[in-house]
């Protein structure tokens, strides 16, 4: 929510019934952006077939968002995946300040 702060991870199934023949079902987690949660990522990871990072646009954050990228870099490579192979996107965030 607005004022709750994401402690371990939040996780939102959503199923969309079928299409063409197939069940589709997604599973969302988000999990904080600090490097201090690396464990929570990693469990995540596991079995990813998708990842949205979110980066925080304001000017001041660009380290904060380059250590973090290059923390899930790490970590989808202890899973055996490589983020320039796996569908991702990047959402810039708080572009209203």
């Amino acid at each position: 929510t607005e004022t709750e702060r994401t402690l371990f991870f939040d996780f939102l199934p959503l199923s969309l019934g079928e299409i063409r023949g197939f069940k589709t079902r997604f599973h969302l987690y988000t999990v904080p952006g600090q490097v201090f949660y690396d464990a929570s990522r990693k469990l995540i990871l596991k079995g990813v077939d998708g990842v949205v990072f979110v980066a925080d646009s304001q000017e001041e954050r660009i380290d904060a968002n380059i250590e973090s990228l290059e923390n899930l870099r790490i970590n989808l490579k202890e899973q055996g995946y490589d983020l320039d192979k796996l569908p991702y996107i990047v959402q810039y965030n708080k572009r209203d300040l």
